[in-house]
């Protein structure tokens, strides 16, 4: 039993660098991309506002959030997160993926951390390897917040 309870259900999303490493209950679906509605004033990171169940939610291109030099051509699918802070306003948001993503059990015997001297940019909580394989765990409350601060997204 004991090992049951030190296993997560965890979803490995393919990005442009590093997969994120997120908890399966933090995603609420997986989408097919469609090009989001621009949103006037936002930053560069903010693709826009992504239909998704009849709502308008913020699409973000994560690796323009970390200081991306590079914006990938083409993306496959959308991740939807739920807002774990219950936030009203924002129920949800989404980020653009370079592919599908897949599910994986996380355990602390196949993830370590990497310690890094250098600083990672953007909402990065840390970067792991999971099985010997880099992956990075996003800030999903540091992107809500950034989200909130976008006045064209508080405002409708």
């Amino acid at each position: 039993m004991e090992s049951v309870l030190q296993n997560v259900h965890g979803l490995l999303i393919p990005m442009a660098g590093d997969p994120l490493l997120l908890p399966n209950a933090a995603v609420a679906e997986i989408s097919a991309y469609r090009p989001a509605e621009t949103v006037d004033g936002g930053p560069d990171w903010l693709a826009g506002l992504y239909e998704w169940r009849g709502l308008k939610i913020p699409l973000v291109t994560f690796e323009t959030m970390c200081g991306g030099q590079e914006v990938p051509k083409k993306f496959e699918r959308v991740a939807v997160f739920n807002n774990l802070n219950g936030n009203e306003r924002m129920p949800f948001f989404a980020i653009a993926t370079q592919g599908i993503p897949r599910l994986t059990q996380v355990n602390s015997s196949i993830l370590t951390a990497t310690p890094s001297e250098e600083v990672e940019q953007g909402p990065i909580k840390e970067s792991v390897l999971l099985n010997g394989e880099p992956a990075r765990i996003p800030d999903l409350d540091e992107m809500e917040k950034s989200l909130l601060g976008i006045e064209a997204l508080v405002s409708e």
